[in-house]
């Protein structure tokens, strides 16, 4: 990331390969709006600090120090309430906020403590139930209408 006096220069590592690239402007619209940028990657690490209750299932995620059976980094599956949007890298509509429900994602990269990198497929997910309300699966909340998936 590279600030400048319009918001940040974003590339790199930031992005997946797979999705379309992201528009220079949006993602400055975004950093100057809301003071943050819409990676294609979700960032799991420091979960011992979080919110009770912010991550349905705090256990699998990486606290404090690295585990090799704790997540680290994902791929992007999220959902956004105020069109109904999600995001995600691999699929038929990937991209931040490109596909309306049910999410046609076909699995996501996930990166683990010990530095393993493990694809998850789709049919290992709930579709149907991906909600922010549903504490049987991967979830992380951002407010109470949106959500990370993992």
């Amino acid at each position: 990331m590279n600030p400048n006096a319009t918001g940040a220069e974003v590339g790199g590592i930031w992005w997946c390969p797979s999705p379309p690239n992201p528009i220079p402007a949006d993602v400055a619209s975004v950093i100057r709006d809301w003071g943050w940028f819409n990676s294609t990657y979700a960032y799991f690490g420091r979960v011992d600090v979080w919110k009770p209750s912010q991550a349905s299932r705090p256990q699998d995620l990486t606290a404090k120090e690295l585990a090799p059976e704790r997540l680290l980094i994902s791929d992007l599956l999220s959902h956004w309430h105020v069109d109904d949007s999600w995001s995600y890298n691999h699929g038929k509509r990937p991209g931040i906020n490109t596909d309306r429900a049910p999410p046609a994602f076909t699995g996501l990269n996930q990166f683990h403590g010990d530095g393993r990198v493990v694809w998850k497929p789709v049919r290992q997910f709930d579709v149907p139930n991906l909600n922010p309300g549903n504490n049987a699966i991967g979830v992380v909340r951002a407010f109470a209408t949106d959500a990370t998936y993992y």
